[in-house]
């Protein structure tokens, strides 16, 4: 716990800030200080008299800190609190020197990140004294937000509606959007982030929360080939696997859930969570192999396609790599 400075500073108003500091760097909370009307003073939104929006105790009764990436205060001790909860959360983590990529492994939640932002302006929390804590955290949204960017880019959510929209409170803001709409979690073998495909898929919030392990891998894990998946060329990396839908005989055009391939009749279904969620997982043989089947069709087309009996149903052994999209292209 930390304890509030009991210098006094030179407008004559006592400290709220961090005791132990050399110079102390929270401005003055005394609401009217012309100390804070200099250019040179931080821009302050509150006063001691203001609410901790954590504690709801007045922000001059505790130890107080400035964000650095908006300027709000907080107590210290209720905020480290919250990104400590916070922190637990992301990374299945007890405490700061847990071996994070193993405790991460075992979260079944969607990664989030609103819980280390600002609570009034929505910001990334950032201050010195909180950097043991958001220190791996910080590094682990990027990660998350460069995925982001590359899905984005792949299905042209600058083209949307609520990016183009002037009205819209993700106007211009291609990333915000991106992270609104899809989903990302922890692989349950190596503990990476991976996307997991678009939220409005999840026609309920139960879906989020009980994952299994098997449908928490990430690609590299479910290959295990380093991305070299391609038997013909080596360069032929995982972005270019043909799935076969885990429900139907189509091939997939989706992906949900984690990592279920769904084709585009089987994302639309407004029963699909109840499905990909029965238990036990269903399996039901494809009856149609030598007729109508879509993917014995596929075959037929295309030497390469890699057509086996196959089952449609829930259970993991239905999801099937077909092929790989960059051969096809070159026959």
């Amino acid at each position: 716990m930390e304890e509030r400075c009991d210098k006094t500073l030179p407008c004559g108003h006592q400290c709220c800030g961090v005791s132990g500091e050399v110079e102390c760097t929270l401005p003055c909370l005394e609401r009217d200080c012309q100390m804070n009307d200099s250019k040179e003073a931080k821009k302050v939104f509150q006063s001691g008299d203001d609410e901790c929006a954590i504690c709801l105790e007045e922000l001059k009764e505790d130890a107080c800190i400035q964000l650095e990436s908006c300027g709000h205060v907080w107590h210290i001790n209720c905020i480290w609190q919250q990104l400590q909860l916070a922190r637990q959360n992301l990374f299945c983590s007890k405490d700061i020197g847990d071996d994070i990529v193993q405790c991460r492994k075992s979260n079944c939640r969607p990664i989030e990140f609103g819980a280390f932002e600002c609570a009034l302006c929505h910001k990334f929390c950032e201050h010195a004294r909180l950097s043991s804590l958001l220190h791996d955290v910080k590094g682990f949204k990027t990660q998350v937000i460069e995925m982001a960017r590359v899905h984005a880019k792949w299905d042209e959510i600058h083209l949307e509606k609520a990016v183009t929209d002037p009205n819209s409170s993700y106007y211009n803001k291609v990333i915000d959007r991106a992270l609104h709409v899809y989903t990302f979690y922890c692989c349950s073998e190596c503990g990476s982030p991976f996307w997991g495909g678009r939220l409005e898929c999840f026609q309920d919030n139960a879906a989020l929360k009980v994952l299994n392990a098997q449908d928490r891998c990430c690609i590299n894990c479910q290959l295990q080939k380093n991305d070299q998946v391609c038997s013909a060329k080596a360069d032929h990396g995982a972005e270019y696997i043909i799935y076969k839908c885990r429900f139907c005989c189509n091939v997939a055009s989706h992906l949900s859930f984690g990592s279920i391939h769904l084709c585009d009749s089987c994302y639309a279904d407004r029963e699909i969570t109840k499905k990909v969620l029965a238990q036990p997982p269903t399996s039901k043989p494809c009856g149609n192999e030598n007729d109508e089947c879509h993917l014995k069709v596929m075959n037929d087309l295309y030497p390469t396609f890699q057509l086996m009996s196959h089952s449609n149903g829930s259970d993991r052994n239905n999801e099937m790599i077909l092929g790989c999209a960059m051969c096809l292209q070159q026959l």
